[in-house]
């Protein structure tokens, strides 16, 4: 009696659930959703697993989304996702919706109302404000903190030359973290030289709590959640990073005041954003604070990955390193001398080589925004109200109607041979009016790295077969396994064996 009265319940409960959500339903059909869709769990039963199984996940959808006109459907439970795979359609959806989904509301336990996900009410102002510190010709002086920080990164590497294989995201993570903490609040946090260092290990907890609470929000939004050791841990973690920069943000203010402890002639982020900060018409001190953390958080984490895959790539592809190196010979010799904003402009094969590697493993593979509104794209289907955008980033750069039938290879020469046909087929830093606002700086921090690296060892890879003839690698054709962990890394963890290059 009680099964057949709970059986009932839920008869009527998804019943109930069919036609409030008729529209989604709807909208569902006309994107030829052909995938098993479980009552209650849509397509979650795909999401089951670790990092691996996610990102396969999502590239399933993508691929669905390529075959399907640039377009699929995707439930997480009973939120629908529209997933788009087309630059033309993501362009039109990037700039008429600019909410962000309440799916990343997680991450406004860290960075508060900071830009990356704030409500546009709150986003626009701010945006035009923090814009203004990444102009061209102020980025340009941090070339010289990322130099400085790739000759620290190469001593450390050097004590691992030549013998078992490394992880380099292990190395680029403490240089990114050092690069941005200098460029950002005008601290040297010396990372590299520190593994302990209380920041860095909170800000990784931090991060794998968010995409714990992506696919688990019935444990993390869950009212008993707050009484667990582990949200006491979250907060906690929360408090070291916010009270880091609040001290930082302090002592600038105090240095300022009293005209001492600059470290250097190069101006910080947080000297650009204290210097506007006047109560009405630049930032609050807890403006301030939002905005460096959210520098400090999405900078760190980008260049890492970003720098780590394209290192991954040189070693599966030496023949592509050794046009690299043969640039860097060209424009540097033998010398060690630092890397300057204008060599970065000279480097067209090596800023090749960046964007491809970031074409076909961008570290944020997919974003989403809220539908806010009804709307109709060019093609006549609608996109309800209160439902979710995906706009997948890795199938748009796969796209082989504007990449070519080659999409799938890694090929720099198609940055000159071969550009792409649309601007928003290059979608690795997001795209519409809320893209990366630090995509210049993300490009600029990976190139210095790189070229450190690459002037001081030859990256192989572990266990590699090599054609001795040809000096290409045989097993480059094997897909690059990768995961989702807020950003989307190497399974086998950037491993590469570094050889020592003779001068």
């Amino acid at each position: 009696m009680i099964f057949k009265i709970l059986f009932g319940s839920l008869i009527l409960c998804y019943l109930f659930m069919r036609f409030k959500y008729r529209r989604f339903y709807e909208l569902s059909r006309q994107l030829n959703n052909d995938i098993l869709t479980l009552p209650f769990l849509g397509h979650l039963y795909l999401f089951i697993g670790n990092g691996e199984d996610l990102m396969n996940a999502f590239k399933y959808f993508g691929k669905k989304a390529l075959n399907n006109g640039g377009m699929s459907a995707l439930w997480l439970g009973t939120k629908l996702l529209t997933v788009i795979a087309d630059p033309v359609i993501a362009d039109y959806l990037s700039k008429t919706c600019l909410e962000k989904d309440n799916i990343t509301q997680m991450a406004q336990y860290l960075i508060g109302n900071g830009s990356i996900f704030a409500p546009v009410s709150i986003w626009r102002p701010r945006r035009k404000l923090v814009s203004l510190n990444f102009s061209l010709p102020r980025l340009n002086h941090f070339v010289d903190i990322f130099s400085q920080q790739g000759l620290i990164l190469v001593n450390t590497l050097k004590r691992s030359e030549g013998k078992q294989p490394i992880s380099l995201f292990k190395y680029l993570i403490a240089y990114s973290m050092d690069s941005v903490c200098e460029s950002t609040l005008g601290i040297k946090l010396s990372v590299q030289n520190n593994s302990e260092h209380p920041f860095p290990k909170a800000f990784e907890y931090q991060c794998r709590i968010y995409i714990k609470h992506l696919f688990q929000p019935y444990i993390y939004d869950n009212p008993f959640y707050k009484l667990t050791p582990a949200y006491a841990k979250f907060t906690k973690n929360n408090q070291i990073m916010r009270d880091f920069v609040k001290k930082v943000i302090i002592y600038n203010i105090y240095a300022v005041i009293f005209n001492i402890g600059k470290l250097d002639k190069i101006k910080t982020f947080l000297e650009m954003m204290t210097n506007k900060s006047d109560g009405e018409q630049g930032l609050s001190d807890l403006e301030i604070l939002e905005e460096l953390l959210v520098l400090f958080v999405a900078g760190t984490d980008t260049s890492a990955t970003g720098a780590a895959f394209v290192g991954v790539m040189l070693s599966r592809h030496p023949e592509v390193q050794d046009k690299v190196y043969n640039e860097l010979q060209e424009l540097f010799g033998d010398s060690d001398k630092h890397v300057t904003a204008k060599d970065l402009t000279q480097l067209k094969y090596l800023e090749a080589v960046v964007k491809e590697t970031l074409r076909l493993y961008p570290p944020v593979p997919i974003t989403m925004r809220m539908v806010d509104q009804d709307v109709t794209i060019p093609s006549g289907i609608t996109l309800v109200k209160d439902s979710t955008l995906l706009i997948h980033n890795w199938a748009i750069n796969r796209n082989p109607e504007y990449w070519g039938e080659d999409a799938e290879e890694f090929r720099p020469e198609r940055f000159f041979d071969d550009p792409p046909k649309h601007s928003a087929a290059f979608a690795s830093f997001s795209l519409g009016p809320r893209n990366c606002l630090g995509y210049k700086y993300a490009l600029m921090a990976i190139s210095t790295v790189t070229i450190h690296l690459v002037r001081n060892f030859k990256l192989v890879l572990p266990g590699a077969d090599i054609n001795l003839k040809t000096g290409k690698c045989l097993d480059k054709e094997k897909p690059l396994r990768v995961k989702f962990e807020v950003m989307m890394k190497d399974v086998d963890d950037f491993k590469v064996r570094l050889v020592p290059r003779t001068k």
